[in-house]
């Protein structure tokens, strides 16, 4: 193989690994649903002050969907760039919180 194959090959596997971590559908399951009502209850009182809009997504860091998911948590209003990052999201919002607090500039709009 050439160089040229081998970098198209690369190419096409690593497109392939975004796409499939994009776009790996998560099944729910009842209990993850009512933990994700319960995070909107708690949350609630925040939705009443000023929040801080997540523009790109703190998991994979592409461009956030503002029409898609979104998840309040401590001042934040996060928006992700595909489905199953929400979910990673949940499952340790402060891991993600610090990060979008560490890079204000590419996170919030």
């Amino acid at each position: 193989m050439n160089v040229k194959n081998v970098s198209i090959v690369l190419a096409i596997v690593i497109g392939l690994f975004v796409f499939a971590s994009c776009s790996k559908s998560e099944k729910t399951d009842a209990t993850e649903n009512n933990l994700k009502s319960d995070d909107k209850k708690t949350d609630k009182a925040e939705s009443s002050e000023e929040l801080l809009i997540v523009t790109t997504c703190p998991i994979m860091g592409g461009k956030a969907d503002l029409e898609g998911e979104s998840i309040v948590h401590k001042g934040y209003k996060v928006y992700f760039c595909c489905p199953g990052c929400d979910k990673k999201f949940q499952k340790d919002p402060d891991k993600y919180i610090k990060i979008i607090e560490s890079n204000p500039e590419k996170y919030l709009k």
